[in-house]
This record gives structure tokens, C-alpha cells and sequence, in this order.
């Protein structure tokens, strides 16, 4: 595998993404780049196409034309198992369900992402105990099954998972969407203070206007993505017309 870098967190240059090849693109980005340790929030309608951008932000889906890398690294560059492998080591992703395997341990889904993406951690279980405690998941909870859990608690721990291999970019799908106001608010605030102290970049991605106020910079998804930009357009913006 490729050595990381000193490059933006995020660098996407005329990124197109169609399921179908006769079918418009979902996403069409001429150019979007995220300098290292910044954190986006990125909105957008439901159907604006932001699944598939973090899909393919995570590498679990690749590009049809275009480049696409993450702190350097090319991924349409990497075999299917070497993109695995570089998402375990560098991308954290937060799904929206969290997708906690629901009869495993609390501690037992935290710990396997260590299978496949530890940096070599003398201590990775002392990693884990320390973010738990960041998130104030108890010890009492560690043996629990993780369908035991409260959405809050699940939440939480499907942050620790993200963070246990120290990804240099965290994406984040739809956080509150099942949280109430208060703790909406106490979730952000846990989530931009663990981020910063873990030196990651974030793409937060949501269809609710009130995160941006938690950011810095906040991007409308329609900004970036052009997927009815015509023929003419798309060869202007590559310099064949």
C-alpha cells in the first residue's frame, strides 16, 4: 500500500457516477477539494444523490470517470481488497442505521474493526476503553449486546468504532436523524470535540438546515454536484470546447 501523504483530506476532479451506463450521472463534481482538518457539512435533499457520495467517498463504490482521491491516494488506483483494506486503516464511516452487528458485545463490534484496519496498536482495547469513556459509554455496558443498547448509546458506539484506527477522514451519514433536540445538540458537540482532538477531517452529510450552525463551512451538495450540466458544459469545464 501507498504511504500517505501530505495532501487535502478530500480531492475530487471531474467525478462522474452513473448506476447505469446509459443512465444520467447521480454525481457529476468538477472539482471539490477538503484541505486536511477541516470539517464540512455538507447538505442536501433526499435524492440529491448523497449516499452515493459517500459511497464513493469510502470506496465502496468507484468511479466512472474522473479522479477521486483521499489524503493522496487514488482509489480507483486500488484493487477491490486494497480499497477494504485502506478504508479500514483511513476512512471512519457513521452510517445512519450504525450497522452494529446486534448480537455482538458492545466492546466485541468496537474491537473487530481493529481486525481490519489497526495500525498497529500496542494496546487497541485501551484505545477503545479510552474513547468510550470520551463518550461516556460506561464499563457496565462493554458485555452488552448492542441490540440492548439505546439509539444514543448505539450512536456512540458506532462513533468509538469509527475512531478506533485513527482514520485521517471521518464521514458521517445522517447523524440525528432519530434524535430529539437535546440530544441532537449534546451528540454534535461530543462528535466536533472528539474529531478535533483526534486530528481527523469530517464530512458531515444531512438533509437538516440546523447542523450548519455547528460548522465553520457548510456546502450545499447542489454546489458542487452537476448532474444535468450538459454535453457542451462538461467539455467546456475540460478545456475541449
Amino acid at each position: 500500500m501507498t504511504e500517505i501523504s501530505d495532501q487535502p483530506a478530500l480531492l475530487l476532479k471531474n467525478v462522474r457516477y452513473s448506476y447505469q451506463p446509459e443512465h444520467a450521472p447521480v454525481i457529476d463534481i468538477p472539482l471539490w477539494e477538503v484541505p486536511t482538518g477541516t470539517s464540512i457539512f455538507l447538505r442536501g435533499a433526499s435524492g440529491t444523490g448523497k449516499s452515493t457520495l459517500l459511497n464513493l467517498l469510502s470506496g465502496m463504490l468507484v468511479t466512472n470517470e474522473g479522479n477521486l482521491s483521499i489524503a493522496g491516494i487514488e482509489l480507483s488506483q486500488l484493487s477491490a481488497r486494497q480499497r477494504d483494506r485502506f478504508r479500514a486503516q483511513h476512512i471512519g464511516v457513521v452510517f445512519q442505521q450504525f450497522n452494529l452487528i446486534p448480537y455482538l458485545s458492545v466492546m466485541d463490534n468496537v474491537l473487530l474493526a481493529a481486525q481490519f484496519g489497526s495500525r498497529g496498536s500496542n494496546d487497541i482495547r485501551a484505545k477503545a476503553e479510552a474513547l468510550f469513556s470520551q463518550v461516556n459509554i460506561h464499563k457496565d455496558l462493554y458485555g452488552q449486546q448492542a441490540q440492548s443498547l439505546s439509539i444514543g448509546q448505539q450512536q456512540r458506539v458506532a462513533i468509538v468504532r469509527a475512531l478506533l484506527n485513527s482514520p485521517d477522514i471521518l464521514l458521517v451519514d445522517e447523524p440525528t436523524s432519530a434524535l430529539d433536540e437535546a440530544n441532537r445538540d449534546a451528540f454534535m458537540s461530543l462528535l466536533l470535540k472528539i474529531v478535533k482532538e483526534e486530528k481527523a477531517s469530517l464530512v458531515l452529510v444531512s438533509h437538516d438546515t440546523t447542523l450548519s450552525r455547528y460548522f465553520e463551512t457548510t456546502i450545499e451538495l447542489s454546489a458542487i454536484n452537476c448532474p444535468h450540466s450538459s454535453p457542451q458544459e462538461q467539455a467546456a469545464r475540460e478545456g475541449r470546447l
